[in-house]
């Protein structure tokens, strides 16, 4: 064997195996709206689990937090707001 034919053998293009193909794999838009469908759901329960388990935990208060957004909290405040004088204003 020449050097010539050693040097065309060593750089030649590797032959792909027959498996092997160039063409992009073809997804249909119906399992792209499957999978994301899928994936919402999942991200949707976690997110309900999360809540539910942080709840129960009564992680930073959150019971309180969720009874007083639900229900309304009236606080009374030991501050006593002054009535409003309206003699002192001129009607000028």
């Amino acid at each position: 064997m020449t050097n010539h034919e050693k040097y065309e053998q060593a750089f030649a293009a590797p032959h792909p195996s027959a498996g092997f193909s160039l063409e992009a794999a073809h997804t249909s838009y119906r399992s792209k709206l499957i999978r994301a469908a899928a994936a919402a759901s999942a991200a949707c329960l976690l997110l309900a689990g999360a809540g539910g388990i942080a709840y129960a935990a009564d992680a930073g208060g959150i019971q309180r937090t969720m009874r007083i957004w639900m229900q309304g909290e009236w606080i009374l405040s030991p501050y006593k707001y002054p009535e409003p004088d309206f003699d002192a204003v001129s009607a000028d």
